[in-house]
């Protein structure tokens, strides 16, 4: 992410003139050589997403979901919900605007509750109607990453649903100022909460990973293994699947 001339630093700007030209391609279904789109975010939470996990567009080739820890070691687990809270969290409802770009690092494992109030609002806001209490949140389909594909929340005005990187923005956390904030992926588990004498519902509470949309690149993942000794080449072919990198012009 270019965050303008103010913070250019002579490292990086020496890794830009020394890659200078050189692109990632790929070949289409037709044989022909194109510009890969190369779509990156902050943290994977562990492995990328295939680009249709995360949006309504065709399978890309190079596009593909990788494994990648958060050091850059290891072996991936498949994610469960016990797994995601047994890992140390990090409780977004502490977090102030403009703190996310500024220590993104720490979104590799998160985790928010919701009171029945905020549940009702959050969902309320997304169905743009009233919809009374949240009777159930449902995760109706999951990708090869792990992440939510399709979503429902069940309400006493009716049932609504959400599907992939969109679920984002319906489902959404309160920061520490109040403030409703998009989800930061969807690689979550949700589970209800309940009193432990009545059973009566008393919220909602989410145990999460990663921090973007997931496809492609994983900005802490490249760091992660730069600090290990990683190529840029090697770093770019880890992320994009089966790409030639060409010295354009």
């Amino acid at each position: 992410m270019y965050g303008g001339f103010q913070d250019e630093h002579p490292l990086s700007n020496r890794a830009v003139d020394e890659t200078s030209g050189i692109v990632a391609t790929y070949v289409d279904g037709a044989g022909t050589t194109r510009l890969i789109t190369a779509l990156y975010s902050s943290t994977s939470g562990g492995h990328t997403a295939d680009n249709e996990e995360a949006y309504q567009a065709a399978p890309a080739s190079y596009l593909r979901g990788v494994a990648i820890t958060d050091r850059g070691r290891g072996h991936w687990k498949e994610p469960t919900l016990q797994r995601f809270k047994k890992d140390a969290l990090t409780p977004l409802r502490t977090i102030r605007k403009g703190e996310l770009e500024a220590d993104w690092s720490r979104f590799y494992r998160w985790s928010f509750e919701w009171s029945m109030d905020e549940i009702s609002t959050v969902v309320s806001a997304y169905a743009g109607q009233p919809v009374g209490r949240v009777l159930a949140i449902n995760v109706l389909e999951r990708g090869p990453s792990g992440r939510v594909l399709k979503i429902e929340y069940v309400t006493e005005a009716g049932t609504f649903t959400d599907t992939k990187d969109r679920i984002r923005s319906s489902l959404r956390f309160i920061d520490a100022s109040g403030a409703p904030t998009n989800l930061l992926s969807t690689l979550f588990f949700v589970e209800p909460l309940r009193d432990k004498q009545t059973d009566e519902l008393l919220g909602y509470a989410v145990y999460g990973g990663g921090f973007g949309h997931g496809v492609g690149m994983s900005q802490v993942g490249a760091v992660a293994l730069a600090e290990d000794g990683r190529t840029f080449d090697q770093i770019l072919r880890q992320f994009y699947t089966g790409i030639d990198l060409v010295q354009w012009y």
